[in-house]
Formats: C-alpha cells, sequence, structure tokens
C-alpha cells in the first residue's frame, strides 16, 4: 500500500513532515490491518467451524501465539514500505 502511496508521503516530505512520523503512520497501519485481518479470521473461525464435521479447536494460548506471530510479521513486513517511504525524494511530488 505504502508503494501507491509515494507521491502523498512525498507531499508529506515536502511540506516538512519528520521522517519518524511517517514510519510510525505506515506501522500502524500495517499493525491495524493485520489486526484486523485477524479478528475477521478469528471471528469466521468462531462461528462456521461448528458447521463442518471436523474442526481444529484452538486454546486460548494458541490464540494469543497466532496474534503475537500475526503482529511481529506486519511489523516485519511493514519495515519494507517505511524504507521505500524514506527514500523518496520531497521534489517528486511536484514532478521533480
Amino acid at each position: 500500500m505504502t508503494q501507491t502511496k509515494l507521491k502523498e508521503i512525498a507531499v508529506l516530505k515536502l511540506i516538512g513532515t519528520p521522517d519518524r512520523l511517517i514510519a510510525r503512520m505506515i506501522l500502524i497501519e500495517a499493525v491495524g490491518l493485520g489486526l484486523i485481518g485477524f479478528l475477521t479470521g478469528k471471528l469466521a473461525v468462531s462461528y462456521w467451524a461448528p458447521l463442518f464435521p471436523k474442526h481444529v479447536v484452538m486454546l486460548p494460548e494458541d490464540t494469543l501465539r497466532a496474534l503475537a506471530i500475526t503482529l511481529v510479521i506486519c511489523i516485519l513486513a511493514s519495515v519494507a514500505g517505511i524504507r521505500a517511504a524514506l527514500w523518496v525524494p520531497p521534489g517528486s511530488a511536484i514532478g521533480g
């Protein structure tokens, strides 16, 4: 998603937004999307699993472990977006 927003990020850099704030915005977006995906999946599994003849029961500690792994993956994946955002030149916002 960051790749499609590089022009907007360049505008933010052009008006003086600190790199730390841009990185934080990308990280929060990645973690937020990860949480939304995790919660959607957890709710789907919780409500639809009984409709199937065989299903896996997840213990609470398994759910917490899966959530932690999901968040770590989201944080690691956001590093690529943060790097791209920090390398974009501010002049690219005006066609430079």
